[in-house]
């Protein structure tokens, strides 16, 4: 049996399709495996010991233009003789590829409607889930076509000991002395925002004073810029590799770090699949760690974007809000947690993501009676460190909860219960995930609240109905999965 796999796009997907790829060969072991990539991703999978070969994208080095071009490419995949084709990267353009190569079982996401009756099997990708991670609905697609089989959701990507040398020897021959040393990529793949250069810089003073040495990667004029700029407002010596780490070279390089910094790129979730430990930059709220953090190594998630009080457009947005929050000294302390930890172990459980992914709302929209009950659920999530906003019907009841639970009444929004203009944008700006009501609920209109919001949010917010009076920090992080679970 002969089985490809399409994923024509970015480093950290492919990447993050190594669990599909482990599960298809546990469900088939005497499969040949291969997979059909952009050519500048070929490198992460050579050598990999469930992949037989790796097919070069025509479309994407354009030796496929035209129809001429197109029916050839098809031969071309028909010549392997492949009996299933799975689409973690589903496009018009791959899936009538497949069937004029004549590939007689097609895997893909049942939600592209459009494209669903091409499909011989499939099963639904949510995107706006953040229950599951990106390698767990990457590797559930073989559930289509083998619902029995249990997931294989290890990353496994490995360097041989020349690699290593060779990137250490690199590494030496920029004569800056070094005993361990960090990776930084500063750089991003667009799906999240670039942390500042000049934040780096003070990142790279800071960790020079406990002895770490900072190396700096990225290839292309614009990364290579970008390190130039942190170079240039860093006092302390770093080992500026930028243009120098073709893929196996920067894996040897990662290979050999103490930490990998960056944000959530492919050079992160290559560190990952290597076991290195990741110190995950995530400035925006869009982005969300539960669904794209570094999976199954040690890890720490850096996100302040509770500051910024706008709804979130990563891709538009030229406001540093959400990057000038973070702090060196923060970063620092995560990678000072992370610099002596052995790989793959004290694995963070996705109960630390949710602190970094979920904003919850408290809404008062009762009596007076009800007050303790909110002064104790805002004490609770304050407690177990969850990212927490409060609403209240009136003004009145604004400032009895500010005077009996001692905060702030700038942090207390007053928002009249069918103000529903007012509680969306609210849930908007602040990115609200969960949603507590303290008092009546009127479920209908809260539904219609919440399609309205997931309009312009990642993930339309939850309604957490089940809380109790005494209520552990496990029971918060179970009862919002389970919540954001059932919305799929």
């Amino acid at each position: 049996m002969r089985i490809l796999l399409v994923r024509p796009d970015a480093i950290g997907d492919v990447v993050l399709m190594l669990p599909l790829i482990n599960t298809l060969k546990s469900a088939y072991p005497m499969a040949d495996i291969y997979t059909l990539q952009q050519p500048y991703t070929i490198p992460i999978l050579h050598h990999h010991r469930s992949v037989t070969a790796i097919i070069p994208d025509w479309k994407r080095i354009r030796r496929s233009r035209g129809l001429r071009g197109f029916f050839a490419y098809a031969k071309y995949l028909k010549s392997f003789g492949f009996d299933m084709v799975f689409f973690p990267y589903l496009e018009p353009y791959y899936v009538v590829l497949s069937i004029v190569a004549g590939i007689p079982v097609r895997v893909g996401d049942s939600n592209k409607i459009g494209l669903r009756p091409f499909l011989t099997h499939s099963l639904p990708i949510d995107f706006r889930n953040l229950f599951l991670h990106e390698t767990e609905q990457a590797a559930k697609l073989v559930w289509a076509v083998k619902p029995e089989v249990p997931l294989n959701l290890d990353m496994d990507l490995s360097v041989s000991d020349g690699e290593i040398d060779q990137a250490i020897d690199l590494i030496k021959s920029s004569n800056v002395p070094f005993d361990k040393y960090v990776v930084i990529h500063p750089n991003s793949g667009g799906g999240n925002r670039p942390w500042l250069p000049a934040k780096y810089a003070e990142l790279i003073d800071e960790l020079s004073t406990h002895g770490i040495t900072s190396v700096l990667t990225g290839m292309g004029s614009r990364e290579i810029q970008v390190i130039a700029d942190i170079r240039s407002a860093a006092s302390s010596p770093v080992i500026d590799l930028g243009g120098k780490t073709p893929l196996r070279l920067l894996m040897g390089v990662i290979a050999g770090a103490s930490v990998i910094i960056g944000t959530d790129t492919g050079p992160t979730h290559i560190a990952a699949a290597m076991g290195r430990p990741v110190v995950s930059i995530s400035p925006t709220k869009f982005v969300k760690s539960l669904r794209w953090g570094p999976w199954r190594t040690s890890n720490e998630v850096v996100s302040e974007s509770s500051g910024c009080q706008m709804t979130c457009h990563p891709y538009r947005c030229k406001k540093n809000i959400c990057l000038e929050s973070i702090s060196a000294r923060r970063v620092s302390m995560s990678v000072m947690s992370l610099i002596d930890v052995s790989p793959k172990r004290n694995l963070p459980s996705k109960q630390a993501w949710i602190k970094t992914s979920i904003h919850s709302l408290l809404y008062w929209s009762g009596n007076s009676d009800r007050l303790d009950e909110l002064i104790q659920k805002i004490q609770m999530l304050n407690r177990s460190k969850y990212v927490v906003h409060i609403a209240v019907r009136s003004w009145k009841f604004r400032r009895m909860l500010c005077d009996r639970a001692g905060i702030s009444r700038d942090s207390v929004v007053v928002i009249p219960p069918f103000d529903w203009v007012g509680i969306i944008r609210l849930l908007n700006s602040r990115d609200v995930t969960a949603i507590y009501v303290i008092g009546p609920l009127v479920k209908w209109y809260w539904w219609i609240i919440r399609q309205l919001a997931a309009l312009r949010q990642y993930a339309p917010p939850v309604l957490v109905t089940n809380h109790s009076d005494d209520v552990t920090e496990a029971d918060i992080a179970l009862t919002l999965c389970s919540a954001l679970y059932k919305l799929n």
